[in-house]
């Protein structure tokens, strides 16, 4: 028979080890439903201006604060992704990132803010900002959310789905 602690250390060591296996499976991706491609454009965005600064330093990290410009270049409505992501340069990992999906008018212009907090020396901010859909002319693109397999993890997943 088992003893009782031996019992429940069975079980944490099982819900530790997978909780990795977890971590990494992927599942259909919820902006392209898992095809890879979503209908969209060559056409560029243009970012007129953007700005990531450190803010203010804490002992709960550093806190970074940002704003960006972009104008929709086109004649109709289009759904664009902003993804913003700190980047330590020794390890080349994130460190944080956001992801903000905006719908945009024609020949409209947005000025937004964001705050991230992270931790870290070498931090390096990237914004990358794609056009998800637009109706201007009907193409398909790679997705940027998967880039093109149709498969996310599920973390990302969770988080898309906010």
């Amino acid at each position: 028979m088992i003893s009782r602690q031996l019992r429940i250390f069975l079980v944490f060591l099982t819900i530790v080890l997978l909780i990795p296996l977890i971590e990494n499976t992927k599942i259909a991706c919820p902006i392209c439903n898992g095809e890879g491609k979503v209908k969209g454009s060559s056409k560029e965005l243009e970012v007129e201006d953007y700005k990531l600064l450190k803010a203010l330093k804490t002992c709960q990290g550093d806190t970074w604060k940002g704003w960006y410009v972009i104008q929709n270049p086109f004649d109709r409505e289009i759904t664009i992704r902003v993804y913003i992501q700190l980047i330590d340069l020794k390890t080349n990992s994130t460190r944080a990132s956001t992801d903000i999906l905006l719908k945009l008018g024609q020949r409209d212009k947005v000025n937004n803010t964001f705050s991230l907090l992270t931790f870290g020396e070498n931090i390096e901010p990237v914004l990358k900002i794609t056009s998800i859909i637009s109706n201007e002319e009907q193409t398909y693109i790679r997705c940027p959310v998967c880039n093109g397999s149709g498969e996310v993890r599920i973390l990302e997943y969770l988080k898309l789905k906010k």
